[in-house]
């Protein structure tokens, strides 16, 4: 027992002994003299607190990630698949003549009366591709060639004549009848499917358009023209309906579809939706009581496009499918017997109804929990590393001034203190969170990018935005900034070099340039009707093997839009962002030059400095423009 006490009075001395030692040691250490040494910076303060601020509401902005697509989307399709657009159905125009003898037309758009159409609709409108792409592989004539871009450009506001409309439709709808509907025999004709596959130039956001001439985007659609062939007195075009007559032509990609389309019922809009098939059939049969003396035919659009992406760990995977329908419908009246090869037909009515939607697969959710341990760990990091950051300064800080005089408190004077360092030394200086954020943004930045997407995507052309979801997507979308910082730490880190003998210096890049070219970057999916371009760079007929047009998914493979997100469009944005960010720094810095003078301007790289300054302040070479003022 006595030598357990005579143990343990031992260690107590020898620890006294230590705490007097280190607490002489600690009395030869120079004083922090940090308000002296260090200037405050009003625009240092600003933004060191406005971005301080961001990165501390991020999660409780935006989330920890994905965990359930109902809070992004409403609609849903099947288990990991929602409609991010959509489903739409809509009338374009019918238009309708007087009489047989008089060239004079009267328009509609729903109910409404109009006396023109939009060239929007079938010029720059994604659901007028399969339209111009048959127009080109039919030879259509009567078809303007201004809306086969070529002629004027830039028309994304003008207006066509409902005469012209009507011709161009009513001149389509023959030119398909007479290539599909062909008699193979006398009295027997077999309906043919012309499935062809259009390649174009797809320009629609701030970035496609400020990059369609050095990196212009190519987009493949596949398209299928059906012409049923309808019965006298029919009421149904029977497009879904099976049969195994194998004369009949393929059905309608739409009616393999493993989930149930359904839209607003045509009639009555207050009973319950109705199937794709058979709201097509309820309009037909609308139209046939309205015109009872007339003869109606069909052409049937069915475009399918398809866009395949993955993060860019190869983990996450994003399915992206549009499907558009244009259903024209004509009503001709005929004089003349049908035994006589003299019957003479007028076309008194065309009729232009689209329907369209986005759907998207994905097993993003499936991450989530690593996400969310990725960012959560990473805001974590932050919080116990900005905690120690003001327990340090509030230590060290001074509460007393030369004359003996209380200043300041010592809260205050810490506050100041870690005010004075630049933020990008407090949240870009650790690689740790820096990792842990860019992982996260890897996995899950493909479904931001196709969020937004969807926010922007408009009908018709018709733009309305929201301010504050709208803030709320630009600042989800800045995470891009921890991959700017990663790359940029990365590259300062190559950049190391010794400078005049032994000594090692960092070149001088500002942290405020950063995230200022990340801020940029929320303009990128901006969109606006000017920047629309769907000009058809080629239209090619695909063969007819097999019942489905799934077919081509084995042959050939590049009719796919297949991308990942580090060469997708966000990154485009980024890098010209950062283009621009540099070209203004460059020329701002040549205006200094040639003036002789030196401001403190934002983004001016300034001069390197010694990386002592890592070793003497717990940050990486990510802490630049920390100029140390020494009286």
């Amino acid at each position: 027992m006595n030598r357990n006490r005579l143990k343990s009075r031992c260690w107590a001395e020898k620890k006294d002994h230590s705490r007097t030692r280190a607490a002489d040691w600690y009395k030869l250490l120079l004083r922090p003299d940090m308000d002296g040494c260090l200037t405050f910076s009003k625009l240092r303060c600003v933004i060191s607190i406005v971005s301080i601020d961001l990165l501390a509401t991020d999660i409780p902005r935006s989330g920890l990630g994905v965990r359930r697509l109902g809070a992004y989307y409403h609609t849903a399709i099947m288990p990991d698949t929602i409609a991010r657009f959509g489903p739409f159905d809509y009338p374009v125009r019918h238009i309708r003549r007087e009489s047989s003898e008089i060239d004079k037309f009267y328009g509609l758009e729903g109910v409404d009366p109009v006396d023109s159409a939009n060239v929007w609709s079938y010029q720059y409108d994604t659901t007028s591709l399969g339209l111009r792409g048959a127009v080109e592989l039919l030879n259509v004539t009567e078809f303007p060639e201004s809306l086969l871009y070529k002629g004027k450009r830039g028309n994304q506001n003008d207006i066509l004549g409902l005469n012209t409309t009507f011709d161009m439709l009513d001149a389509f709808i023959s030119t398909a009848r007479s290539n599909l509907l062909r008699e193979e025999s006398p009295g027997v004709i077999t309906p043919k499917v012309l499935r062809f596959a259009t390649k174009y130039k797809w320009v629609d956001r701030v970035y496609q358009y400020l990059t369609r001439f050095v990196r212009p985007r190519r987009m493949w659609s596949l398209h299928t023209l059906h012409v049923p062939l309808i019965p006298p007195q029919a009421k149904s075009l029977r497009l879904c309906t099976a049969t195994s007559d194998k004369r009949q032509p393929p059905r309608p990609r739409f009616c393999s579809y493993p989930d149930t389309w359904k839209c607003g019922h045509p009639v009555n809009a207050s009973l319950p939706a109705v199937r794709l098939a058979d709201q097509m059939d309820i309009r037909f049969q609308q139209l046939q009581r309205r015109y009872p003396d007339l003869v109606l035919d069909v052409a049937l659009l069915s475009t399918h496009r398809p866009f395949v992406t993955s993060g860019t760990l190869s983990y996450t995977f994003f399915n992206c499918e549009d499907q558009e329908i244009v259903m024209l419908t004509r009503g001709r009246r005929s004089v003349g017997s049908d035994s006589t090869k003299e019957r003479e037909c007028t076309t008194m009515f065309v009729d232009d109804y689209r329907y369209e939607r986005e759907m998207l697969e994905t097993n993003v959710v499936d991450w989530h929990f690593f996400i969310a341990m990725m960012r959560g760990g990473a805001q974590g990091y932050f919080w116990v590393r900005l905690i120690l950051l003001y327990r340090a300064a509030f230590i060290a800080a001074e509460s007393v001034d030369a004359d003996g005089l209380r200043r300041h408190s010592r809260g205050v004077s810490a506050a100041l203190s870690v005010l004075k360092i630049p933020f990008q030394a407090i949240v870009y200086s650790s690689l740790l969170p820096v990792v842990c954020y860019v992982l996260a943004l890897l996995l899950d930045g493909n479904f931001m990018d196709i969020y937004l997407d969807s926010y922007w995507s408009t009908l018709e052309g018709v733009m309305s935005i929201k301010l504050l979801p709208f803030v709320d997507l630009a600042v989800t979308q800045m995470r891009s900034v921890w991959l700017m910082a990663l790359l940029v730490d990365l590259t300062v880190l190559v950049a190391r070099k010794p400078i005049h003998g032994s000594e090692e210096k960092l070149p001088g890049i500002r942290g405020l340039a950063i995230s200022f070219t990340s801020a940029l970057t929320i303009i990128g999916p901006y969109r606006h009707p000017a920047f629309r371009g769907t000009e058809i760079e080629s239209a090619m007929r695909l063969p007819a093997a097999g019942q489905r047009l799934d077919t081509v998914r084995a042959s050939p493979q590049w009719y796919f839009n297949e991308s990942t997100y580090l060469f997708d469009d966000s990154t485009t944005m980024l890098v010209v962002c950062a283009g621009a960010v540099a070209l203004l720094a460059s020329t701002v810095r040549l205006v200094s030059f040639l003036l002789r003078e030196d401001q403190e301007v934002v983004l001016i790289s300034t001069l390197n400095v010694p990386l002592g300054t890592e070793r003497l302040w717990s940050t990486s070479s990510l802490s630049i423009r920390f100029n140390a003022l020494t009286s």
